[in-house]
Parts: C-alpha cells; structure tokens; sequence
C-alpha cells in the first residue's frame, strides 16, 4: 500500500491480495476531514459494502464512498486498487485512517 499527495487530492495505490480494508465508528471519530473517497480497481473486482448493502465493482468502474460513514472494501485476487480521496470543500486538512487485514480466499 503507498500514498501520494496532489495539494488537494490523496492518492492510495493498493497493490496486493487479498485485502480487506475496513473503515468503522473509531476511525471515523480520527478523522478531522470532511472527505468522499473514489474506489477504482485497475483490474479484478472487488466487493464494496456499505450499510448492509454490497456491491460488485469492476475494473474500470467508479465508486463514491462517503468517508463519515462506515464500510469495507474486500478484494479476493491479486489486483491493483486506487482510493482518491479528495475533499468536499476543497480544503486540505484532516487525514484518513484505514484499517486492513489479509483476506481468506
């Protein structure tokens, strides 16, 4: 996993599998910012759930996850997933704190 800096725009390379990345009640209480977050795989597909709901993204396919609320990520295979995180208001304060765990096949 590396994270980039673009001024207002966080970029975090996930290049492993399989990975569970969770963002819950105390993680969210860290995080100062008010933030959405664009889920992208550039290859595979990884599951997104999020109030109970769960969906399928596709390589080359686009989610918006609102970082006030809980969800996780779970990629079964070896793939490369981009996170941009980019801020509601355009200001740069606040930092994102992920949880991740090796997935079971």
């Amino acid at each position: 996993m590396s994270l980039h800096h673009f001024g207002y725009l966080r970029l975090i390379v996930c290049e492993t599998g399989p990975l569970c990345l969770t963002r819950g009640g105390g993680s969210i209480a860290q995080d100062a910012g008010d933030a959405i977050a664009v889920l992208m795989p550039r290859g595979g597909t990884v599951r997104l759930v999020r109030d109970g709901r769960g969906a399928l993204v596709e390589s080359g396919q686009l989610a918006l996850i609102d970082l006030r609320r809980a969800f996780s990520v779970e990629q079964r295979e070896r793939t490369r997933l981009l996170f941009f995180r980019l801020h509601r208001q355009g200001n740069r304060g606040g930092s994102v704190h992920w949880r991740y765990r090796t997935c079971a096949p």
